[in-house]
């Protein structure tokens, strides 16, 4: 405020300011020209005077202006904070204060001095100490004051007493004793109470707790930030599932929490799935909890990335501007194949984060019912448990078998670990499967494993789960789960083929390839591989073993277009015999013409997936001239068992064909007529699939990580599809090829 000042018959000798409409009256720098500058305190009209006095001590009439004042409003305002305290030690500090009108406090602010230092949190608490709202500080300045706004303002209560306080880590706060001893503070919404018989109004307390204690009433220049209306953005709080969680139930509904009401009619979700289609559902709103719920209609599509967007608007029209969006993936249908564990990944447990920070080491005791090999371990993890994580199986003398660490787990859910070598285990030995938790706050069941179970080959003892806090093999035993399992592959009983190369009916094969054989175990002396063609004429080659692979290298390059017969025997190290086995490929034409495929001679990675759902897979593909598919082709691997259905479909999902594939058969290529032929259109998309009942299918992760162009079929990148339960195969993982094709003819 600044102005004039005259006496018509002496001097003016000074002028005074009155705030608060004369209530209160403060001296102004300068006499015939005055200015003074104060802080207005409250919320609406209020009237500033400015008064002059003579020289004889005589007082003028008071000129006025009415200004209008809105909040935030802050108990301190500008004022400088006190002195340095001197004190190094980590403290919270605190302000009782009384609301004294409805409202909301939107933040804490704190005055910093230089040896101020560390990370600072703010925290409003009610007066019983409940923590309501806490904030950490960004972007200080060296020294002065400082403001932190909490991601939702809490309301208040007029006439409700609250505590609000700061964190300094490493002390060196500002305080001014006795502030409030003779006089409390009236800073219009807010007051602190002062004076005999008032309660303390500076507090202090032991770091990251409500400050209850006081030392000569002081002032530690901590201020709430008082506001009348929830001005804040509307954003996202949580999330169920979080953002990023694996392993959810078919059966779980969506929740979005708001950190102030929405409309409830404003509230809209838009889910699809991870090849686009729109899930139905029901959408409620909750508004004392603010959140939003959504329904799905039906169950979620199994191990399948979903995607939720959205949208509300809060009662002063503020639309939601951060967190509407976040993706999750389902849970793989329960599987009855190996490799095994203990839990299926449809379990949760009770307690998601232990109350516990201490670095700690959990585990769970097992043994394997018969030989095998430890390939991983899975844990379940929360979002308030932090990593890294070092993972571990021991052995039966403590010994470490193998480790790995995880850097980057799954925000929530089940985090699956391989180990960089699978560990040969002993039928009836027990081994230890567990990690590190460097932050605790890890997930538990009480009492689940306190008697001995079995569970398939698999078998833990009383008390299986162990724990050892710091670091090192866990050994203290206990009924609670920790939800560590192991991930075993039993061996098999006799040495047995896992792989051929060409693969069983495969066609399109180069002539300059060689043939090989992969038991499950190194060969002994003896083995031998043959090679006929047509009237049962001998292949000239040279033979070579290693390891557990025996290769044929032919002399000269096969015949094009010619079916060859291999034929191969052998026994392991151990003395079991491999059973005979015998299969038959075919080379490619010399000039390329059709019947045309997309993987031709290529072997499958993986010939039987440890995967025992029911589930369709198939390959999207593209024609680009007119032709016919007059047969479907998949690879069937020796898990791949029951009766399969193989179905051609137009690229929106209408199925233009089936057939049902033979019963039995051997491993390898099976070629299923159509009933009739169907016609193919350049530059049309196809899907081709089978549904393998009892999972178990071909499998090679990154096959179709790059298009694919072979002879008049396309294929675009993530062509390979499934769908669990069967029917149209939409979602792809990890660009992974199933191994199931067409057989285009022009």
């Amino acid at each position: 405020m600044s102005g004039t000042a005259t006496d018509a018959g002496g001097r003016v000798a000074g002028v005074e300011v009155s705030l608060d409409g004369g209530a209160t009256w403060h001296p102004a720098e300068g006499r015939s020209s005055w200015q003074y500058t104060g802080r207005v305190y409250g919320s609406g009209p209020v009237q500033l005077r400015a008064r002059a006095v003579d020289d004889s001590a005589n007082i003028g009439p008071a000129a006025s202006r009415g200004v209008q004042v809105t909040c935030p409003c802050t108990v301190y305002g500008d004022t400088p904070g006190g002195k340095p305290s001197g004190d190094s030690s980590a403290v919270e500090l605190g302000l009782r204060f009384v609301a004294a009108a409805d409202g909301y406090v939107s933040g804490v602010r704190f005055h910093k001095t230089a040896a101020n230092t560390g990370v600072h949190h703010g925290t409003l608490w009610s007066a019983s100490g409940a923590q309501l709202a806490r904030v950490e500080f960004t972007g200080e300045s060296a020294t002065g004051w400082q403001e932190a706004a909490f991601t939702t303002p809490v309301p208040v209560v007029e006439g409700e007493a609250y505590v609000v306080s700061y964190t300094a880590p490493n002390g060196g706060y500002t305080t001014t004793p006795w502030a409030f001893q003779s006089l409390g503070r009236d800073a219009g919404p807010l007051t602190v109470p002062g004076g005999f018989a008032a309660a303390p109004a500076g507090v202090y307390g032991t770091a990251g707790t409500v400050p209850t204690q006081s030392w000569d009433n002081a002032a530690y220049y901590v201020d709430p930030v008082f506001t009348f209306t929830d001005d804040s953005p509307l954003v996202a709080t949580a999330h169920a599932p979080v953002p990023g969680e694996v392993s959810v139930a078919l059966d779980t509904p969506l929740r979005i929490t708001f950190s102030k009401n929405a409309v409830a009619s404003s509230v809209q979700f838009a889910v699809t799935d991870g090849a686009g289609n729109s899930v139905p559902g029901t959408v409620s709103y909750d508004a004392p909890s603010r959140t939003a719920t959504f329904t799905p209609s039906a169950p979620w599509a199994g191990f399948a990335e979903h995607t939720a967007v959205v949208t509300a608007q809060s009662a002063e029209g503020t639309p939601l501007t951060d967190g509407g969006t976040w993706s999750f993936r389902t849970v793989r249908p329960p599987s009855a194949t190996c490799p095994c564990g203990i839990y299926a990944d449809t379990v949760v447990p009770d307690l998601a984060a232990a109350p516990d920070p201490d670095a700690v080491v959990l585990g769970m005791r097992f043994s394997p019912r018969v030989d095998g090999e430890v390939t991983g371990m899975q844990l379940w993890k929360s979002t308030q448990i932090q990593g890294p994580f070092l993972a571990t199986l021991w052995g039966p003398e403590g010994q470490v078998l193998a480790q790995t660490t995880v850097t980057d787990p799954v925000p929530q859910g089940w985090q699956d670990i391989t180990f960089d070598s699978p560990v040969d285990v002993v039928a009836g030995r027990e081994y230890t499967v567990g990690y590190r938790a460097p932050s605790g706050h890890y997930p538990a069941t009480l009492g689940v494993l306190g008697a001995p179970a079995t569970v398939g080959d698999l078998a833990t003892p009383q008390n299986a789960g162990v724990y050892v806090y710091g670091s090192g093999r866990p050994t203290t035993t206990t009924s609670t789960s920790y939800l560590v399992d192991v991930q075993f592959e039993p061996a098999p009983a006799a040495p047995v083929v896992v792989s051929r190369t060409p693969a069983s009916g495969g066609a399109d094969v180069a002539t300059d390839t060689n043939v090989s054989v992969t038991v499950s175990q190194p060969l002994a002396a003896g083995a031998t591989l043959t090679l006929t063609g047509p009237g049962n004429q001998a292949v000239p080659g040279s033979l070579s073993v290693s390891g557990a692979t025996a290769t044929l290298n032919p002399t000269a390059a096969l015949q094009p277009g010619t079916t060859y017969t291999a034929r191969f025997t052998g026994s392991g190290v151990d003395g079991g015999a491999v059973a005979p086995t015998t299969w038959s490929f075919t080379t490619r034409t010399a000039s390329g013409d059709c019947p045309c495929l997309i993987f031709g001679g290529d072997v499958p990675p993986v010939a039987s997936a440890d995967d025992g759902a029911a589930v369709e897979l198939g390959t999207r593909f593209s024609v680009t001239r007119d032709g016919e598919i007059g047969a479907v082709r998949f690879y069937r691997g020796p898990a791949n068992t029951g009766a399969h259905t193989v179905t051609l479909w137009s690229d929106a999902g209408a199925p233009l064909a089936t057939a049902d594939a033979p019963a039995g058969g051997s491993e390898g290529w099976q070629t299923v007529p159509l009933p009739t032929p169907v016609d193919v259109t350049a530059g049309s998309t196809y899907v081709v699939s089978y549904l393998a009942p009892h999972g178990g299918y071909a499998a090679g992760a990154g096959y179709f990580a790059q298009p694919r162009t072979l002879g008049p079929l396309t294929t675009p990148v993530d062509a390979g599809r499934y769908a669990y339960g069967g029917g149209f195969p939409q979602y792809s993982w990890d660009s992974t090829g199933y191994w199931v094709e067409p057989v285009f003819t022009d």
